[in-house]
């Protein structure tokens, strides 16, 4: 079977050699080996593995360290190092690109086939759970919008459903309720017009007879005479 794609990074021929084997051996894909820091990262862009055995030691500009860390920068790809030996300010530069495991050189096949099942599985399982806080995230943000829709619905509904008991109260045709609910609403003539299809001098000509009956002689009592009459029936 083939569990995944494993980049070599190693220097030395003959490691890189016997851990293309092992790996095979166990089930995996090696995509390449690399000697280099510089070629590593080629390889990476041109063919992104599942994971990268990491020597810390390389030849060329860079070291392991270094091209570990543009990994989990700008691929996110699992790392483990290998390595013969490391002095402890080594070995806390290492730590600090987050690998996902440290194999000691001369490796042995038990401890290299766990290693590498323990990265691969702890990898997948955290672009698991990042996948399902994605989707939870985006689920929540779309549950809030239909619950604010829903709840914008149901106030255009009411107040449409008052606005009739009051046209029909005040004995206002169709044609004035829809301008006094779009008025309203807005307020402005020029913008009722167009939404009625009708002139700007017919709107205020339905305002006038809205007037007339109501018994207010502006807008602005115009507004407050329904808002009055919407509290009268809340309370109500």
């Amino acid at each position: 079977m083939d569990a995944g794609n494993i980049l070599i990074v190693e220097d030395d021929r003959l490691v890189a050699e016997d851990l293309e084997l092992a790996l095979t051996g166990f089930g995996y894909r090696v995509t390449g080996t690399s000697a280099s820091a510089a070629d590593a990262v080629r390889k990476i862009e041109e063919q992104p593995p599942d994971l990268v055995l990491m020597d810390i030691r390389l030849r060329g500009e860079g070291d392991g360290i270094t091209a570990a860390d543009w990994i989990r920068q700008n691929q996110g790809i699992p790392v483990i190092y290998l390595s013969a030996y490391a002095d402890e300010p080594t070995l806390q530069r290492a730590k600090s690109t987050l690998p996902y495991g440290f194999i000691v050189k001369p490796f042995q096949e038990r401890q290299l086939r766990s290693s590498v099942e323990i990265a691969l599985s702890r990898h997948r399982g955290e672009k698991e759970a990042r996948k399902a806080e994605a989707t939870s995230a985006v689920q929540s943000a779309l549950q809030a919008l239909s619950d604010d829709v829903r709840e914008i619905k149901g106030r255009m509904r009411g107040a449409d459903f008052d606005l009739q008991q009051f046209a029909t109260q005040y004995g206002l045709t169709h044609r004035e309720g829809e301008t006094l609910r779009l008025f309203v609403a807005d307020q402005r003539v020029e913008s009722i017009a167009p939404t009625l299809s009708v002139s700007p001098s017919t709107v205020r000509t339905h305002l006038t007879s809205i007037f007339r009956k109501l018994g207010v002689h502006s807008q602005a009592e115009l507004i407050q005479y329904v808002k009055k009459w919407r509290g009268g029936m809340d309370s109500g």
